[in-house]
């Protein structure tokens, strides 16, 4: 019974793996991320600042809301790291990057935007978008074996062949003794 459920989870599931899918998952969590990075950008471009009135919108609003989506993230992360249990490299990748989100989150809650913030959030991005590509490519490549060099017997042609390879050309012949 259990096997026959296997079976029919495994036949649903878009991916191969459980593993596969949870990668997808990371890209599609770097592509939230990429839009909240803009939004944080666009709200300090805005002068969101604590104690700063941006142009009509209420900035403790505004950094509520940004901090909520990055709350979403940092628990998809924690969602996507109990995915991965077992997986050593990848699960621990996944939760320093949800903990930098968790911090992040705390910092926008607490109505502190400042041009740290925004690194911070690029530095989560770039972890998140390399972690899916190192994880996806771990294994894949071949290691390369150096070899020192070696003598090799030539397997060429004694000498050069007299026309040099060159086949008699009737045209040309005919447009030289033309010219004459």
């Amino acid at each position: 019974l259990l096997l026959r459920q296997s079976m029919d989870n495994l036949a649903k599931s878009q991916m191969p793996s459980s593993f596969g899918e949870a990668m997808q998952q990371l890209l599609g969590l770097s592509e939230q991320q990429a839009g909240l990075n803009q939004a944080t950008q666009q709200a300090m471009g805005q002068g969101m600042e604590p104690g700063n009135r941006g142009r009509g919108r209420d900035p403790r609003r505004e950094l509520n809301r940004l901090a909520a989506e990055q709350d979403r993230i940092s628990q998809a992360l924690e969602m996507l790291e109990r995915q991965l249990r077992g997986q050593g490299g990848a699960q621990r990748r996944v939760e320093s990057i949800g903990e930098e989100a968790k911090a992040v989150a705390d910092e926008l809650r607490r109505h502190r935007l400042s041009p740290q913030t925004l690194e911070a959030q690029q530095r989560i991005l770039h972890r998140m978008l390399d972690a899916s590509r190192s994880i996806h490519t771990q294994g894949l490549e071949e290691r390369r074996r150096s070899q020192s060099g070696q003598d090799q017997a030539y397997i060429g042609p004694g000498a050069l062949p007299a026309d040099l390879g060159q086949a008699y050309d009737q045209l040309r012949a005919a447009m030289k003794r033309a010219l004459e």
